[in-house]
């Protein structure tokens, strides 16, 4: 893309440069989205190590709790619900 944008500007006409300008503008406005996305990307892979982090502290500790109150509370539906979430994805 860069040196289209050059070989345009090289050109001299007003239509050559104007093409410069704008595909300069779409490139510019290109590597911003792209900086966008890679930082949600990024974001979505925190969310998720730290669900699974999550996850298994829930696990471990859930393990402490009288079988009559995991039942009561639902504990092991919680952690599927939190796994499906995971699994929404692939």
């Amino acid at each position: 893309m860069k040196k289209l944008i050059w070989n345009l500007q090289q050109r001299g006409d007003d239509l050559s440069r104007e093409a410069a300008r704008e595909l300069a503008q779409i490139a510019a406005y290109g590597e911003k989205q792209s900086h966008i996305i890679n930082a949600a990307n990024q974001r979505i892979a925190d969310l998720e190590k730290g669900l699974r982090e999550a996850i298994a502290s829930i696990e471990e500790w859930g393990a402490y709790a009288d079988e009559y109150f995991q039942k009561k509370w639902d504990l092991a539906g919680d952690i599927a619900r939190l796994k499906a979430l995971l699994q929404e994805e692939s």
